[in-house]
């Protein structure tokens, strides 16, 4: 319901492009589900739909129980044809594709967009061609040079280390990116 909430004020306030994720191959999911899922997209005609495969972080929760994850590859590619088919229907096309590393079933980040509305902002974060400027416990800063050299700030993922370091002050970290955007 929230997302429905969401999706219709961002379209009657006038934003004028509107991209919807999913991930495939969350615990016990099924085709099924992605179906589910897609029918609920599918109401609200999004403009672009980026489909991530789940793809575990080293140090997630999930990662440690890695035997509550494994999908079946038939059943990934389920998945990853219903989203096609789906696409297709809605008139999108696929206009970018990402892989990742420790990605369930096979699968891959696929964005898929209605012609002449590919998302630049997809297309500048997957290739690592946009700085980010993250606050927040854990959050990463990237700083893209005019050569695309990439940097990164971590901020410490535990909130009190990442209060203290704020209470110590922001000098460094805003000193490093204030240096960046002056370039």
């Amino acid at each position: 319901a929230q997302v429905r909430q969401a999706y219709w004020a961002a379209r009657k306030i006038g934003i004028p492009l509107i991209n919807m994720d999913i991930i495939l191959g969350l615990p016990q999911e099924t085709a099924s589900h992605v179906e589910q899922t897609l029918l609920e997209i599918e109401a609200l005609e999004p403009d672009n739909l980026t489909v991530h495969g789940l793809a575990l972080k080293r140090a997630s929760r999930l990662k440690q129980q890695k035997e509550t994850v494994h999908i079946k590859h038939k059943e990934s590619q389920r998945m990853a044809e219903l989203v096609q088919n789906y696409a297709a229907e809605w008139g999108m096309r696929p206009y970018y594709l990402y892989r990742q590393r420790h990605i369930a079933g096979g699968l891959e980040n696929v964005g898929y967009a209605k012609p002449g509305l590919e998302s630049v902002y997809n297309i500048q974060m997957m290739e690592e061609r946009q700085t980010i400027i993250a606050l927040g416990a854990g959050g990463i800063s990237k700083l893209v040079a005019a050569d695309y050299s990439l940097k990164r700030h971590i901020n410490p993922k535990c909130p009190a280390t990442y209060v203290q370091e704020i209470k110590g002050g922001l000098g460094p970290k805003m000193s490093r990116i204030y240096q960046h955007l002056a370039v």
